[in-house]
Parts: structure tokens; sequence; C-alpha cells
């Protein structure tokens, strides 16, 4: 069943004048739509209850696809999406309805509830706003290369005297709406790198389409005031061989980072069962090699999840016990996911929530934060940005009572995919606090009154390409060594004196991924283990030599969980196209290439799993548990589909066997593991935290029975223990 919204994306004025097929082409998808007839009538995620869907609606909005494209350039922008829809109908059992548009909001005017919509994920993201629904991301499809970002190219007529970006300062520049982040958001990034504060852009640059900026820059030659152009990179050879410039009218002098492409969005009522199984369905695309032919992909989809700063974009990090940050003690929670950097809370979790839960003080803040809360005894530390969304803001409160102690801010422009908050956990240690924001500035502060002691900014200090979602990757500091991950092409990974700030080493390498680095000992050699963005390794402590790397078989992870040390000579690791695996070492602490374990229901793209009572703990479309023992390790044991389980949540445990599981929506869950065969675990305690509607993305930190859990405009200190949890 197949609709069309209206004509191809690339259509403009002057493209219709150059391109008379296109003309035609358009009129008969006009004509398609107007004799279509109805649509059938179907159970949709906004039309009846959760169980009862018995037909999809897929929108595609696929600027590539073949009814929002045109045929000018052999085997591209041809993708066949009524291949894909009959392959969902044969796996899933059900009815699924493609239709095309270039817009989420007119489509949803048009054809009503819409379940699936595949196209470019800032579209996507903006319309969904725009239209007050919420849809999730649930895969990306992968191109011909294999990827699924794409980058905006800075291109200038062919004898414009620039060269480089840094060339355009006195360039009229031409970009994109602000839901084309590939020519708006990135470009204006890659601008300000490139030039500072001598951009000149304002809205009277923005152009609706790549066309029009095409067009224009090139007619700007009998100007005085040479311009450029920002357009996206799938456009530059349409727009030549669809005739709306001449071939070789345009040069490229530049790109912005990679952005996400094409996604898989799902609508958020949709029932659970469904979007797991649609999900396993579009992994198995990647086994039907005409099916990918047709959608002109490598690859097919690959499995992502929800990253509300990612997108998500988040960080883990584990470590051993030994490898704790100094002077921290159990009862503090002062680094990543505690004081072992691990998700446990040593001094344990309670046995039931009090509902509501007591809160003991609130502080006010000003934007919705994605970096975790630290806490000592005295201090918690919360990230946060300024009203105008200009500044980093990193505020102290007192522990008793919620007051600000001090406040510190500094200006980091730039605009990242959800959101420009700080991603990365702060540190206290030794009286310090080292905070690090998405744009790349990293300050070592006083914990008495948050003067800088010192500071580094990670791009340009270390000559080094900011990740496309912000610099995410939280330091560790083991053996007075304060470990940074910069990813520059000489400076993947440098180690500081912590006191100082003084270079101890640096690696070559490659751009930093998300995850966050942790250290551990295998074979005798003490290793920092993490990711870049391709790959994981293990880099010797002492000197930063990278020691192996491992390449996972599927591509295109976004490498945001944190690897596990077992403890025995084995990691786990996660990851949304690769699942759970567990690998061992060798007795030169170089990791072995095969894993002994695998797990596809866990794989996650943002949340590390806690390792509780000999499981590995994890949420990804519900609550999984996991063997880590065994001849079969990583078998699945249960799973909870509980909503709250359905997102983005994170996840802390302790040594009794207890889980408290943060959900997205500020929903707390303490979950008890059992030893039975016949209930092998319980929920104990369900308790909202948040009102309706708002979110939490950063992560809780536990300190003795006080919870800190950060909402959308608050920090919130609640009693965690009720008092018959204290008296016992």
């Amino acid at each position: 069943m197949f609709h069309f919204l209206h004509a191809p994306t690339m259509t403009s004025l002057p493209q219709l004048l150059k391109s008379h097929a296109r003309l035609i082409f358009a009129l008969l998808a006009i004509l398609t739509c107007l004799t279509i007839g109805p649509q059938q009538q179907s159970c949709h995620a906004d039309e009846t209850s959760e169980n009862s869907v018995s037909s999809l609606r897929l929108l595609v909005m696929d600027p590539l696809s073949k009814p929002l494209a045109c045929a000018c350039v052999e085997g591209f922008a041809q993708r066949e999406y009524g291949e894909l829809g009959s392959f969902l109908e044969d796996q899933l059992g059900i009815d699924v309805e493609v239709c095309f548009g270039e817009s989420l909001t007119e489509s949803l005017e048009r054809f009503g509830a819409i379940d699936i919509v595949i196209g470019k994920d800032s579209v996507i993201r903006y319309d969904a706003k725009k239209a007050n629904r919420r849809y999730r991301p649930i895969a990306a499809l992968t191109g011909k290369e294999g990827t699924t970002t794409f980058t905006g190219l800075f291109v200038v007529p062919t004898d414009d005297s620039a060269k480089k970006l840094a060339d355009l300062a006195e360039h009229r520049i031409l970009i994109g709406p602000d839901y084309a982040f590939e020519k708006h958001g990135a470009a204006l990034d890659t601008l300000e790198k490139a030039l500072g504060n001598k951009i000149k852009i304002d809205e009277d640059n923005i152009r609706s389409s790549c066309a029009q900026s095409a067009i224009e820059a090139i007619e700007a030659q009998e100007e005085t005031t040479p311009t450029a152009a920002v357009i996206s990179s799938y456009a530059h050879a349409l727009l030549e061989g669809c005739g709306t410039i001449d071939p070789g009218s345009l040069r490229v002098i530049g790109k912005t980072g990679p952005v996400p492409f094409i996604a898989v969005y799902v609508n958020g009522k949709l029932d659970r069962t469904i979007v797991k199984s649609l999900g396993k369905a579009l992994k198995k695309a990647a086994n039907d090699e005409e099916l990918c032919t047709n959608l002109e992909s490598k690859s097919g989809f690959v499995a992502i999840k929800k990253q509300k700063d990612r997108k998500k974009k988040r960080r883990d990090k584990e470590v051993t016990a030994s490898d704790s940050t100094e002077n921290e003690t159990s009862a503090t929670w002062m680094q990543w996911r505690g004081p072992n950097r691990d998700g446990i809370v040593p001094t344990g979790l309670p046995e039931q929530l009090a509902d509501p839960l007591p809160i003991i003080w609130k502080a006010e803040m000003s934007k919705l934060a994605l970096a975790g809360i630290v806490a000592s005894d005295t201090h918690v530390i919360a990230s946060d940005r300024d009203e105008h969304d200009i500044e980093d803001v990193f505020r102290c409160l007192d522990a008793a009572t919620g007051r600000v102690l001090w406040e510190f801010k500094y200006r980091a422009s730039g605009e990242l995919d959800y959101g420009n908050s700080p991603r990365s956990t702060p540190i206290i240690h030794d009286g310090r606090v080292y905070t690090l924001g998405a744009f790349g500035h990293f300050h070592c502060l006083s914990l008495a009154d948050g003067k800088v002691l010192w500071s580094k900014n990670l791009e340009i200090d270390y000559n080094a390409e900011k990740p496309t979602w912000g610099y995410s990757a939280s330091p560790i500091i083991v053996d007075n060594r304060l470990i940074l991950m910069p990813g520059g092409e000489e400076a993947s990974i440098v180690s500081l004196d912590p006191v100082t700030g003084k270079e101890q080493w640096r690696t070559p390498g490659r751009v930093t991924a998300y995850s966050s680095p942790v250290v551990c000992t295998y074979g005798g050699v003490r290793q920092i283990i993490t990711y870049d963005a391709t790959t994981m390794g293990g880099w010797d402590l002492e000197t930063g030599k990278r020691l192996w790397e491992l390449e996972p078989i599927d591509p295109g992870d976004f490498n945001v969980p944190t690897p596990i040390d077992l403890g025995d000579g084995r990691i786990l690791v996660t990851s949304e196209n690769n699942g759970t695996r567990i690998y061992e070492f060798d007795d030169n602490g170089i990791i072995k290439p095969d894993a002994i374990g695998e797990n596809f229901d866990l794989a996650p793209d943002s949340c590390t799993p806690v390792i509780i009572k000999g499981k590995a703990l994890g949420v990804w479309v519900g609550l999984h548990a996991l063997t880590i023992d065994g001849d079969d390790p990583l078998e699945t044991v249960w799973t909870d589909d509980h909503a709250a389980f359905d997102d983005y949540a994170s996840v802390i445990g302790d040594s009794e066997g207890r889980v408290l599981v943060t959900a997205w929506d500020g929903r707390l869950i303490l979950v008890e593991i059992t030893d039975s065969e016949d209930e092998p675990y319980k929920i104990l305690s369900e308790v909202a935290t948040l009102e309706k509607g708002c979110e939490t993305l950063s992560h809780p930190a536990v300190v003795g029975d006080r919870l800190y859990l950060r909402g959308p405009r608050h920090v919130y200190c609640f009693k965690l223990f009720d008092k018959k949890d204290a008296a016992q």
C-alpha cells in the first residue's frame, strides 16, 4: 500500500525549468495521491490500546527514496522502500502500509497516525517536537559504504579564490534551516572552529534547500560579495545529475563532522513487543542481499536506541576496587558510577522505597542536564547550561541544604544534537573538582571556592576533532594520573598530573568515542581500556603505548557503554550492533579476538550493565539478566518488559542483590534478584519522582541514605531509606 505525499525533495522553480523530466514525475506523483483512494482503516499506536495493533503505517522521509528523489544519477537515490514494506510484512506477520512525505507534521495530518518513520535523523526529531509527538529511534540505515552518517559540504564557485574554510572570512555563507543539522548546527560548529568570531551568520543567510543555496552561490559571482554555500553531502551529485547546476560549477573546500543520516523512529505509544520484533526484523534485513541492494545499503539496518543526549549520547565507566579514586570513602559518589566505578552502592540499597519518596531539598537549575551527579558527604556537583544556552555552568551545592556554595561558568558556544550541556561526569578528588564540557573545555577547580587551578581545551591544545555528539568520556584518576581522551591524531589519549596539569604522556590515534576509560590488570599488565571511534583498545597506563585493538564484527557502533572488568581475566562489553560479549586475555595482557559468549537480547547503545550475584543486569527494550559464568556464558536468564525499561535508564545495584533502575521519566524501580528458580526476581517498589512529562538523563548518585537526582530544572535530594530501613 503506497501513498505519495508530494513531489521530490530537490524540486525548486529553477530546477523545474531545467529538468522537464522531474516536472513530469512530480505531476505523476500528485496524480497518484489524488487517485489512491481512501486509506485503509487499521489499528495504530495513536488510535487504540497497546496490544491491538493489526497493521503498521510506515512513513518514508528519506530524501534518497525513489518517490522523493529522481533517477538522474545511475544507481543512486532510488531506494525501493516498497521492498522493505513487503519484507517487514513477512517478518512481523501483519500488514505494513508504506507512504511517502517530506514532513512528519504534514503527513500526520494527511495520513493520520504513523507508527514508523524513516528519514533524516535531525528532521524527524525536529518535526516530532513540532507536532508534540514522541518518537524514538531504534535503527539506522547503512549507506553503500557501510556508514550511518553523512556531512555538510562547504562549496564555492569553481573560480572562487577560497581554498579552505579559513578563507571564508569575507564571504557571505548560505546555510540550511535548523532542522537540517548537517547544514546548520554542524556547519556553524565547523565554521566557528575555522573562523572564530569572524563568522557573520544571521537569518538572511538561511536557505531552505540545497538547490537554492547552490544556485545562489553560483549566480553571486556577478556580485561584489563572494558567496559560499553549505549543502548536504548526498546532494552534490544530484544537483549536477538533475541539471540544477552545471557539472564542475561548484568546488568543495571543506566539510562538517559526520552526523547521523537515515534513522528509523517508532511511535512512543507503539506496543513494546512490536517494537522489539521490528528491531529484530530490521537486523535480519542485513542478511537479505537483494533487499540491501534495493535500499542502496551495504549492511542494512543497525540497531540503535533512543539517545536523549542520543544520543546520545552518554558515557559509562568500570574499574576494579583497587583502581578507585584516591581519598574516596565507600559512602561517597565522587566519580562516574560511584566509589569503584562499577555502579555498586557499597552501603546498600533499601528493601522498599517510600511512596512518595521524601524530598530533603531541591536546588534550581537552568537546563536539562546530561552529565551525572557526583557527591561527597559535604558537597554535590551538578552540571548545567545558562538560560541562553551559551555558557557551561557547574554548581557546587551544600549536601545538607542544597544551598549554592559556588558557581563556575564560561562561554561554550556551538550546537549539538540532544542539547549542549556537559555530558561528562565530573570528579571530586583530593580537594579538587575536575569538569569537562561537551565542547572540550576542561577545568581543574578548587572544591572550596570554585577557583580555576588550571585548564585545558581538548580541541585546541591537542589539535583534536570534537566527536559528533560532543565530548562525553568522563575522565579517570588512577595512580596519580589523570586520563583524558582528546581524540587528536597525535593525542588520542593523554595522561596529566592531576595537581598541575603537566603532561605525562600522549598517544597518537583516532577520534575519541563516547565511552569512558577504565583501568584493569590483565596478564600482569596494568592498562587503560576504552574506545576510539571505531575500535576498543588497551593502552599501557605507565607509558600510553597502545597494546591491542579489537574491531567489532558489525561496524557503526556509537561506542558509549563502558567495558566491565569481570575480575577474573575476562571483560564484558556491550553495544547496539554487536550485542553483549565476553572476551578473555592471554598471559601478556592482550585480548583474544574471539568472544567466549555473546547475547543480542541486551544490545544497548548507551546504558552500561551492572554485575549482581553472578549476572549482568542491563536495560535495552526491557530489563535483561544474563549469566556471566559457566560453559555457555551470556545466556538470558530472564527479561522484564516493564514500560520503565523501554527507553534509556541508569542501573545501580548492591551486594545483596537489589537493583535500582532510574527510568528516563524519573520513575525509580527497585528490583530484587533472588536465588529461586521459580521467582528469579521480583519488583519491590515503583515510585515516581518527577512531574508528568519531565525527564532525567543524568546518572543519579547515592551517598548513605540519600539519592541525588537531576531533573530538567532541579537537583533533588531524596531520603532513600524509610524509617523502617534506617532502623534496621
